[in-house]
């Protein structure tokens, strides 16, 4: 055993029995380290480094450390069989692609290509094994590919997640096909797209597979099964479905559905190939369309708020949660002013629909109010008349007495002189009501029409032989045309006596009428 092992200056250095290295391997200068002359195994703790030569043959190298560990070959390593077995964090490709030509065993702890890249196999003759017990391809793994109806796996994912892939062709045209899990939003162009009753508006943000076809691979016919383990932005149902695009393009069924099996999705029949510039393969939330019933019950009065939407929801997949613009999580919702109202329901496996709504109001009450006063002081022929009624239901009902007592006319007549509270409301919503004028004054009338009468002509009265003479109306003629446009009494006189000659007396009479309004 050693622990740490450096090989340097020129010449092949050959093993003389299985390496044991409890620390790190060197190889530099022109130094070929030969293990396959004597048929040897390395087991490695620590870091590969090979600025040199290594000649693999068909031995195997096992990086088993117990804490991180690397490989530097700026121009690449080769080696026959590959197990990682590290209990920390893995094996991380520094620089330089990697290449496993005969068998990969993951045994346990991941391995990180960061910007290289892992290959296994050499050709369409030599495709190589993979054991895979544990452990994750972080970036890109390589396979070459030969022969149908076999799994062939791709054990890649994230440093928390396996999100591996597993391919299986009914077809195939072999090569080598390069994967990789790239988790990042791979974004929604295209969407939404719909097959056999599903649609598919939402993808899985959480990250999507990377497959580029090389060295000449092609199919028309495979199954893909994705493991979505970690996945969080939507819950993985029998209904999420496999979409897929070529170059960044747009997402695409290809092939047939097979209901997911949490945290795994499944397609199979995939006629449309995999690209040379890379296809892409992504989970869609598949959703059974969500219907959305309602009955909206409208404000019945302007700047009310007694307006309602009763929501009836069906499809989807049953155990619906509500949300409402406006706040509430409640299926139906009321004391509704007028507005937009929009729901967003979302079904028992996270698919969702909006709806919008709008809750309508009537225009507000008004109307034209004309009066006219009483005639004559005390007088009752008064009238108010309420004309041009618009806005609510277009149903309208009267009152001038402060909505003590309604009727279905705007004229109001035989009115004496006072103070009107006159308003309107709306027949078929009689709670929505307005004042049109809360203090309407009709006025007693201002009479200048002055009263009419006849007075009597001039008469001779004769006395008798004492001189005494009778001037009563009775003889002299009264008054009986007394006329006025309201009302008015009698006329009355006054008499001035001449009685120079006391047998000759003339009487100057004068008659007077005041009508009722003075």
């Amino acid at each position: 055993a050693y622990w740490n092992l450096s090989l340097s200056n020129a010449g092949t250095k050959t093993s003389q029995g299985n390496l044991d290295i409890n620390g790190n391997l060197s190889i530099s200068g022109t130094a070929n380290l030969d293990v396959n002359a004597g048929n040897d195994d390395i087991t490695l703790a620590g870091n590969w480094s090979n600025f040199g030569t290594f000649t693999e043959g068909t031995r195997t190298v096992t990086f088993d450390g117990s804490a991180a560990q690397s490989i530097s070959n700026t121009s690449g390593e080769t080696f026959y069989n590959l197990i990682v077995n590290n209990s920390s964090t893995g094996l991380t490709l520094n620089d330089g692609n990697v290449i496993a030509s005969n068998a990969l065993t993951m045994t346990q702890g991941n391995i990180n290509t960061g910007t290289n890249r892992l290959t296994l196999g050499t050709s369409t003759a030599a495709i190589g094994t993979l054991t895979h017990t544990s452990g994750t391809i972080i970036g890109e793994f390589e396979r070459w590919l030969n022969g149908t109806g076999t799994d062939f796996l791709y054990p890649i994912g994230t440093t928390s997640s396996e999100n591996f892939a597993t391919l299986n062709f009914t077809n195939l045209t072999g090569g080598s096909l390069i994967g990789e899990f790239i988790a990042s939003d791979p974004g929604s162009a295209g969407l939404p797209i719909s097959e056999t009753g599903y649609t598919v508006s939402n993808h899985f943000t959480d990250g999507y597979w990377d497959f580029t076809a090389a060295n000449g691979i092609a199919s028309t016919d495979f199954n893909i099964d994705l493991d979505a383990n970690g996945f969080s932005s939507y819950t993985i149902s029998p209904s999420s479905r496999v979409i897929k695009r070529t170059n960044g393009g747009s997402w695409v069924f290809d092939g047939t559905h097979v209901d997911a099996v949490a945290p795994t999705v499944y397609r199979v029949n995939m006629t449309g190939g995999i690209s040379t510039s890379s296809t892409q393969f992504g989970i869609g939330q598949g959703c059974i369309s969500i219907v959305i019933d309602r009955v909206i019950t409208d404000v019945s009065c302007f700047g009310g708020s007694d307006g309602a939407i009763d929501v009836t929801t069906s499809g989807g997949v049953p155990g619906y949660s509500f949300s409402w613009s406006h706040g509430p999580t409640s299926e139906d919702v009321s004391g509704l002013s007028a507005g937009d109202y929009t729901l967003t329901v979302t079904d028992a496996v996270s698919c969702s629909q909006d709806s919008t709504f709008t809750v309508i109001e009537p225009a507000v009450l008004n109307a034209t109010v004309n009066s006219i006063g009483a005639t004559c002081i005390g007088g009752s022929d008064g009238s108010i008349t309420i004309t041009a009624p618009s806005g609510g239901s277009g149903s309208y009902e009267y009152s001038i007495n402060g909505g003590a007592g309604w009727q279905a006319s705007g004229s109001f007549t035989n009115l004496s002189a006072s103070t009107y509270d006159v308003r309107i409301r709306d027949a078929l919503v009689p709670t929505c009501e307005i004042t049109l004028d809360g203090s309407l004054v009709l006025t007693d009338g201002n009479d200048a029409i002055p009263p009419t009468f006849t007075a009597p002509g001039p008469i001779t009265i004769f006395s008798d032989a004492s001189c005494a003479y009778d001037a009563s109306v009775g003889v002299t003629g009264d008054v009986t045309d007394e006329a006025d446009n309201c009302g008015v009494g009698e006329a009355t006189y006054s008499d001035a006596v001449d009685a120079t000659d006391p047998c000759n007396i003339i009487i100057t009479r004068t008659w007077s009428l005041v009508d009722d309004a003075g």
